[in-house]
């Protein structure tokens, strides 16, 4: 305060910290004092031994009400691993070697998913646990799916494409290749047809 330019204002302030001050000491010492009636009820019960104790059932311990989660735009993992998509063999193998080159990033990313055949020019990377935000950022950096696709061409032996999918895709694609032949022209075409059988 010797040097301060501004001598009363820090006067003022210190003065008003000290009377906040004590104001916080009677109300904490009033809570203490509660607590320590507490203990002190809760010590004498203890010494006098007259503690009823009962013993949980079975019934007591289950919940009164069961709650239902419904999934939310999501696939649950269930129906995910019944998926009937081909998964390609050597996808572990191109996870290993993504270990060998250290991209971690890439392969803690990659330890849940699934390789599927899409075309004969396109791989799918089935992710099983959802494409998040996160997760899709990562993958669709360019030094990662350069990468990517180099391993899975080298795998072919022909020049590859690679595609993210999520679980709901994977589903929806295992649905395409169901469809018949010309049902698929169809559809690619995008304009009316009617089919007559004879």
């Amino acid at each position: 305060m010797k040097w301060s330019s501004q001598k009363t204002i820090l006067f003022e302030v210190a003065m008003i910290k000290m009377c906040h001050l004590e104001e916080n000491k009677i109300i904490a010492d009033s809570n203490l004092e509660e607590i320590y009636t507490r203990i002190k009820k809760l010590e004498d019960k203890i010494n006098s031994g007259n503690i009823k104790m009962q013993r949980a059932t079975a019934q007591d311990l289950k919940p009164e009400k069961e709650v239902k989660i419904k999934s939310v735009g999501k696939v649950p993992i269930e129906q995910v691993s019944n998926l009937q998509i081909e998964k390609l063999a050597f996808w572990p193998k191109v996870i290993e070697s993504l270990k060998e080159q250290r991209k971690m990033m890439l392969v803690s990313n990659l330890m849940n998913t699934v390789a599927t055949e899409l075309n004969d020019m396109t791989v799918g990377i089935v992710f099983q646990n959802g494409l998040t935000p996160f997760v899709k950022s990562i993958m669709e950096k360019p030094e990662n799916i350069q990468e990517l696709t180099r391993l899975i061409s080298i795998e072919y032996k022909k020049e590859m494409r690679i595609k993210l999918l999520d679980c709901q895709d994977a589903i929806l694609a295992q649905k395409e290749k169901q469809k018949s032949p010309e049902q698929q022209v169809v559809d690619e075409l995008d304009i009316p047809v009617n089919m007559i059988e004879e």
